[in-house]
């Protein structure tokens, strides 16, 4: 009974924690997200082809959030099923059978005259056949492949921004190039300052640094710069915004 008990108060305690943790967040709205990324000082970059100047930057930055709802303490969990094909394999063939040897038979004589009798109630004896075979395996390899569903993997996305753990924080739970070098947990309170200063670093990786190995800036891009919000116009999107 008192496990009973234990066991409960861990999952009430579980419940108050995660509340709790919830209400740490907050909404914002479109305008006064607009107006911290305007005091951020963002620079114009050069991205996919185009000159993307500060505004489009801070327009499409503001359209990704609404994947987030613009919730500070957003965290979703994405759930990726690889799958290949694993190289075909041989299936082990059976032996080819040599053809059964029949043996020489002497040339057909005529047969002599029998006198007619009555006929014989026993029925004749079927001719001696060589056995039927059964289908030939050809002599060609059969290969099947084989369907091969590897782990899932799994990645998060925090924040009002919906940052990643495999690029741009550290969650603890799987590796990471942790790019702006932080704890995934400091991008899911009410204070985005963590949040755009992530943002900033993200798009200086961008820049070529002499003697350093470039980052790869498709996977910033992709995290960032997603499709719905590349068309954004800045003066309608914040048409609003006094």
């Amino acid at each position: 009974m008192k496990s009973v008990l234990s066991v409960k108060m861990l999952v009430a305690l579980a419940l108050v924690l995660l509340v709790s943790s919830v209400v740490e967040g907050r909404i914002l709205s479109k305008c006064e997200l607009k107006a911290q990324l305007d005091a951020a000082q963002f620079q114009q970059i050069t991205a996919m082809g185009e000159k993307i100047t500060m505004d489009d930057l801070i327009a499409r930055f503001v359209c990704k959030a609404n994947s987030s709802a613009f919730n500070t303490s957003f965290v979703k969990a994405i759930m990726v099923n690889n799958k290949e094909m694993k190289p075909a394999q041989t299936l082990p063939q059976a032996p080819a059978k040599a053809p059964a040897r029949v043996p020489p038979q002497a040339p057909p004589q005529a047969p002599a005259r029998v006198p007619p009798q009555a006929p014989s109630k026993i029925p004749p004896k079927p001719h001696a056949q060589a056995p039927t075979k059964g289908p030939q395996v050809s002599d060609h390899e059969t290969k099947h492949p084989q369907l091969n569903a590897t782990a899932k993997v799994s990645r998060q996305l925090y924040g009002v921004f919906q940052l990643s753990d495999q690029l741009a924080c550290d969650s603890g739970m799987m590796p990471s190039l942790n790019i702006c070098n932080m704890s995934c947990s400091a991008l899911i309170d009410d204070d985005i300052t963590n949040d755009i200063a992530c943002l900033k670093t993200l798009m200086n990786t961008m820049k070529p640094k002499p003697k350093e190995k470039p980052t790869d800036g498709n996977k910033i891009l992709e995290e960032l710069m997603v499709k719905e919000c590349r068309s954004v116009v800045p003066s309608k999107y914040f048409a609003d915004c006094a």
